[in-house]
């Protein structure tokens, strides 16, 4: 798989890792833990997810090289300030094959660190 789901990114973070960084949020979570601040996460494909406050699209489909492109334009502030990228969600594992490959084509791209942020009950990151 070279594409996933991303239902959010954040740019300028500071408690996602090291330095400032941009922290990009993959749809998909086998656990729904009890306790998630990330309940959109949870379902691997775009959704339309409703509230009292109205519906909203959740989530859009990137291949692992466009998603690099697009943290891409942030690389000299990112390694500047000792930063990178942040890959989180839902839960970056589930999906390890996008999220490798999106952090392998990054690496070059923005010269930062990319880490995911993980509860760590899923497949490996390898």
């Amino acid at each position: 798989m070279t594409s996933g789901v991303v239902f959010d990114v954040r740019e300028f973070t500071l408690h996602d890792g090291p330095g400032i960084r941009t922290t990009v949020f993959l749809k998909g979570c086998p656990l729904a833990c009890t306790w998630c601040h990330n309940p959109e996460g949870l379902d691997p494909v775009p959704q339309i997810m409703r509230s009292s406050t109205g519906a909203r699209a959740v989530g859009r489909s990137y291949e692992a090289v466009e998603l690099a492109e697009l943290l891409s334009g942030q690389a000299r502030i990112l390694a500047a300030n000792e930063g990178g990228v942040t890959f989180s969600g839902g839960e970056p594992l589930a999906r390890p094959v996008s999220s490798r490959r999106s952090s392998t084509f990054c690496r070059p791209l923005t010269s930062c660190s990319t880490r995911p942020a993980s509860a760590g009950r899923t497949p490996s990151w390898r």
